[in-house]
């Protein structure tokens, strides 16, 4: 008995296809981690021992209106 060969007409498209999914997830990968090359600014807060001392504001009277 001889085995007949069969081959899947679509295999090398999909290989191909495969193989550029990889490389476009690689370059994706690659230049989407890159793209960043500065450091962002360090920041710098203020540390108080107590709160400094505001006014209240005073309440404003609506002046009435002549009608």
């Amino acid at each position: 008995m001889q085995a007949i060969q069969r081959r899947d007409p679509g295999a090398n498209a999909s290989a191909v296809l495969a193989v550029g999914v990889h490389v476009l997830l690689l370059a994706v990968l690659f230049f989407g981690i890159r793209w960043r090359t500065k450091h962002p600014e360090p920041v710098m807060a203020e540390l108080w021992s107590q709160l400094p001392a505001v006014e209240a504001p005073r309440a404003r009277t609506p002046e009435p209106s002549e009608t």
